[in-house]
C-alpha cells in the first residue's frame, strides 16, 4: 500500500495534534511545583505552584477573596473565588495551591497548614 503526499501530510498533522493533546493532559495531571514565596514573582506565567505562608490580610469582595500571604521574608497576593468555603482569617498558616500570574497567584485551593 502506497501513501501519497496528501495522506502523508494529513498523518503528520494528526500525529502532531495528538501529541499536543497528550502533553496537555500529562501536564495538567502533574502535581504543582513547591515554591518559596520569594521565587513566585520570577516564575513563568501559568506555572502551577504550591506554597505555605501566614495570612497577613484578608479582603472580601462580592465575587472573590484576596489574601496577603507572607513568610518571614516576602509576601504575595492570593485571589480565590468564594466557592472556597473554609473560613481563613488573619494569622492562619495556610497551604496554597494555584497558578502564578504577574504579581499574584490565583488559588485553586487554600487549606489550613497543620505541621503535626
Amino acid at each position: 500500500m502506497k501513501i501519497n503526499d496528501k495522506q502523508f501530510v494529513l498523518l503528520l498533522v494528526m500525529s502532531f495534534v495528538l501529541s499536543l493533546l497528550i502533553l496537555f493532559l500529562l501536564s495538567s495531571a502533574l502535581p504543582p511545583e513547591y515554591a518559596e514565596i520569594s521565587h513566585l514573582n520570577t516564575m513563568s506565567y501559568g506555572t502551577k505552584v504550591m506554597f505555605t505562608g501566614t495570612v497577613e490580610l484578608r479582603k472580601e469582595r462580592t465575587d472573590r477573596i484576596m489574601f496577603k500571604v507572607c513568610n518571614s521574608d516576602d509576601c504575595i497576593k492570593v485571589y480565590t473565588t468564594k466557592r472556597n468555603k473554609r473560613y481563613i482569617d488573619k494569622g492562619d498558616t495556610v497551604i496554597v495551591k494555584g497558578t502564578v500570574r504577574k504579581g499574584y497567584v490565583i488559588a485553586d485551593s487554600i487549606e489550613y497548614y497543620n505541621p503535626w
